[in-house]
């Protein structure tokens, strides 16, 4: 087929040189009959706030103000979800201390002043909703009662808003998030501290539950960042073997309470990373763990099995590639 009309297809390659040189990334999306999306991330010298310009109420300009350093607490059992916080927010003018529970977080604040909490709901030892009890209690030594608190789960389900805001957390955020919809809540409650605050990301909720893994969406929704995937990446290769022979150990012992602690941390580690397959097969075992019909979900745990196989092999593909 001859072009008659174009240029010399140079576009892109200087594009791509040109992000080279700013230390950034380029990737594209394409979607049948729909066409494709080019999209890139950059490295830019941050601005001095005497060189921002004066503007009003907007976002944007609330996001580059973000004002002086604030000190962030981060309570969450998922080393994933930690990690991509931490990425999140290395340029933000934040201080950013990590825990892995409730009990842990509460030892914090009882030893450093916060101006924040982004606290999971779900954490083994003591949760993100008792954690914010005995905060909100005024009983604690040395802690604000009314510091501002982020709820994170790994739900999003009917009634989840109620429970949190409930508990008196100032906002509530489902995973998986992107950067800009965790600084978007995180200068919500800051600003706000209003228990009425609800922010909830629905771009990313298993939009296609038919493959392995999103790797389009997962990239997109790390900014580019090929670095960080393939260490969130690595870190779900090391650790779902374990909780799926976890999960089978707890079913060959009809241990429903097993069966759902391993669950809920199969779900947040799945949904960091785009796993499709595996969120469908969890919904669906929570399902039967309902009714507590240990046998239909021993076989969903083969599936499972079967499915994070092939998740797990396209993941070590990635990285490979990449490396």
């Amino acid at each position: 087929m001859t072009r008659k009309h174009g240029g010399i297809g140079l576009g892109l390659s200087i594009s791509y040189n040109l992000v080279n040189m700013l230390k950034g990334t380029m990737w594209l999306e394409t979607l049948p009959d729909h066409g494709s999306s080019f999209f890139f991330t950059a490295v830019f010298k941050r601005t001095d706030d005497s060189e921002l310009p004066h503007c009003g109420d907007g976002q944007i300009c609330d996001c580059m103000a973000f004002g002086n350093v604030k000190r962030i607490l981060l309570a969450d059992d998922n080393i994933i979800t930690r990690r991509v916080v931490s990425a999140f927010l290395e340029n933000a003018n934040c201080e950013l201390d990590l825990v892995e529970n409730g009990r842990d977080a509460i030892n914090a604040v009882q030893e450093k002043a916060y101006d924040l909490i982004i606290m999971d709901v779900q954490m083994p030892v003591m949760d993100g909703l008792e954690a914010t009890r005995l905060i909100r209690s005024g009983h604690l030594e040395n802690v604000d009662p009314e510091i501002p608190i982020l709820a994170l789960t790994a739900h999003a389900m009917k009634g989840d808003r109620e429970r949190c805001l409930g508990v008196g957390m100032n906002g509530y955020l489902s995973k998986p998030f992107k950067s800009s919809s965790l600084m978007e809540a995180m200068l919500a409650v800051i600003k706000g501290a209003s228990r009425e605050h609800i922010s909830v990301n629905h771009q990313f909720s298993k939009a296609d539950s038919s493959s392995y893994l999103d790797l389009n969406g997962t990239i997109a929704r790390l900014d580019g960042n090929d670095s960080l995937v393939c260490e969130i990446y690595s870190h779900f290769l090391k650790l779902v073997p374990k909780h799926i022979e976890r999960l089978e150990s707890c079913a060959e012992k009809c241990d429903v309470d097993g069966l759902n602690h391993e669950v809920l941390i199969l779900r947040g580690l799945a949904l960091d990373v785009g796993a499709h397959k595996i969120c469908s097969l969890i919904d669906e075992i929570e399902r039967h763990l309902k009714h507590r019909s240990i046998t239909t979900v021993e076989g969903l745990l083969a599936r499972m099995r079967s499915e994070a196989d092939k998740t797990l092999t396209a993941m070590a593909d990635y990285i490979f590639k990449t490396s």
